[in-house]
């Protein structure tokens, strides 16, 4: 696990709406773990090593959000990277209505934070499927219409990136898929 925790992303978005420098107001999409904790669907105290940024709603907005984090991680003697958009590889895996069930986090300065919904979390979880998104999911409470939400969502994400011309997103579906029908629900 990694080092931040509620209270730390929480000081750390602050500083970064502090050092945003924007002419328009900006509004930011975060997934993963430190969603789950900022949302209340992971407990406060667990932590992770970074915070998933998935999309800026408007995509030039990209570089001053993570300049800014940046320049906060170094005031907050944390690492630069604390804010990234490394999962943006996953975007293609949100659900098409998961701005319905955003939840917002803040607002920080000109920066308004947002993260995906319970639903939404645990079918990017399910689709990630790496050890520590299967320990958000035993967090999280799976329920059986959980499992349905998913298994609706991956057949619509199937008929969109079918394996003959999407392999590599097929794939992690399919991986998805066996994951959802063999987990159990207490």
């Amino acid at each position: 696990m990694g080092n931040l925790d509620d209270a730390t992303i929480r000081t750390a978005l602050a500083k970064l709406g502090e050092r945003l420098v924007a002419a328009r107001p900006v509004e930011v999409l975060l997934i993963g773990g430190a969603a789950g904790v900022l949302t209340g669907e992971l407990p406060p105290a667990w932590t992770t090593a970074d915070v998933d940024l998935i999309s800026c709603h408007l995509p030039q907005d990209r570089e001053a959000v993570l300049a800014a984090a940046a320049e906060a991680g170094r005031e907050l003697s944390m690492p630069t990277d604390w804010l990234n958009d490394w999962c943006g590889l996953y975007a293609w895996a949100l659900p098409d209505d998961w701005k319905s069930r955003g939840v917002k986090i803040g607002q920080y300065g000109s920066l308004t934070v947002y993260a995906v919904g319970r639903l939404d979390l645990i079918a990017t979880k399910f689709l990630a499927h790496r050890t520590r998104d299967l320990e958000h999911l035993q967090q999280l409470g799976i329920n059986s219409d959980d499992l349905k939400f998913v298994r609706a969502h991956l057949d619509g994400l199937a008929e969109r990136f079918p394996m003959g011309q999407f392999p590599e997103h097929a794939g992690k579906i399919e991986m998805a898929r066996h994951y959802v029908d063999a987990w159990e629900v207490p």
